[in-house]
């Protein structure tokens, strides 16, 4: 059995589909290569967008990779470049074509470049209280997960930074940071506490001298706290584009009105 070239790799460019929010782009390729693997043509074309330049030819491709004998096929990410409102993945293809008869039929491996459309913005808030990290795209969840952030006397204070694409490489991202001042109840809950605790010390401690509220981190300073997994930090830095965010705060998840449809948000009260 004569099998075409085109057949086995379904496209050197591959348009996918706009991600669902609990879709990685891991996700989206191993549930292709399941599909080629069962067979199952719908399931598989359905992962594309049918308004993408040259899908005629995919719905081919998939159509011709069904209808073959036993398939087995793998796909792993080996590189990920953003560009613009997409992001490019170099894979690795692996498929191997059996007859039940006359056993192996075809086993080939190929580099192919994919290209997955970004689905939306996506919002990050890290949280000291709750030391845990989230992350939403078009206010809806797409994960959470505990963070380590090293410990300091000093507060974190909460800072917001925003991402903006490089106009001329799709590759670089810069960043603009505001740093917003500490909830007013909470220095002022702080200072009643230190005051209670001065006035019942006065008498066998002597004279006290006014201490100082600590400092907030700097922006920088509150980054360099935060250790987060490789493959986290990546997922997080392939879906941003301009208008990404990235919050860093005491506060927990809770200390704004953050239901569904919302973005997250931080109290100054």
């Amino acid at each position: 059995m004569r099998v075409p070239r085109t057949a086995l790799i379904v496209a050197v460019l591959l348009i996918a589909r706009p991600a669902a929010a609990k879709d990685s782009p891991q996700d989206r390729l191993e549930s292709l290569a399941s599909a080629i693997q069962k067979g199952d043509a719908r399931q598989s074309i359905d992962l594309f967008d049918p308004q993408a330049a040259g899908f005629a030819e995919i719905k081919r491709n998939l159509e011709a990779l069904s209808a073959l004998p036993d398939t087995n096929c793998t796909i792993a990410i080996t590189r990920t470049t953003p560009n613009g409102e997409s992001v490019q993945f170099e894979t690795d293809w692996s498929l191997q074509i059996y007859t039940r008869q006359n056993g192996p039929l075809l086993d080939r491996k190929e580099r192919v470049t994919v290209t997955l459309k970004r689905s939306g913005q996506i919002a990050v808030f890290v949280s000291r209280k709750d030391s845990k990290l989230y992350v939403r795209q078009n206010f809806s969840p797409l994960f959470d997960m505990p963070v380590t952030i090293a410990p300091d006397e000093r507060p974190l204070g909460t800072h917001i930074f925003t991402a903006q694409l490089d106009k001329d490489d799709a590759n670089v991202l810069h960043w603009s940071s505001v740093s917003l001042p500490a909830p007013a109840r909470h220095a002022e809950r702080r200072g009643r506490d230190e005051s209670r605790s001065q006035r019942r010390n006065a008498a066998s401690a002597g004279p006290i001298e006014p201490q100082q509220l600590p400092m907030s981190d700097s922006p920088a300073e509150a980054l360099d706290r935060l250790s987060l997994p490789a493959d986290v930090m990546a997922r997080i830095y392939e879906s941003l584009s301009t208008g990404g965010s990235i919050i860093v705060s005491d506060q927990g998840i809770a200390a704004g009105e953050t239901g569904e449809g919302t973005d997250f948000i931080v109290s100054l009260r």
